[in-house]
């Protein structure tokens, strides 16, 4: 997952750093829905990151008693420019 972040993402034309955190749900065939800011850091790695969150591949999905469910996840992406 973070290798995939880390390939797909491209830094916006403002300099910013800090951490947002996205919310999403995989559903139970595994595709990311639902996906939105629940802390942001600035508006340009917000969208960012939502961009690339939207474009992950297929996860596996959650399971209970057997069955495949629905996940609601908190993912925090930290931007750092080092």
């Amino acid at each position: 997952m973070y290798a995939f972040l880390a390939k797909n993402f491209h830094w916006p034309d403002c300099v910013g750093e800090g951490t947002v955190y996205i919310a999403f749900v995989v559903e139970v065939d595994g595709a990311i829905t639902e996906a939105q800011v629940v802390k942001g850091a600035n508006s340009a790695l917000d969208r960012e990151a939502l961009r690339v969150i939207s474009k992950m591949p297929m996860w596996s999905s959650g399971e209970q008693d057997g069955k495949a469910v629905r996940v609601r996840m908190v993912l925090p992406i930290k931007y750092c420019l080092n």
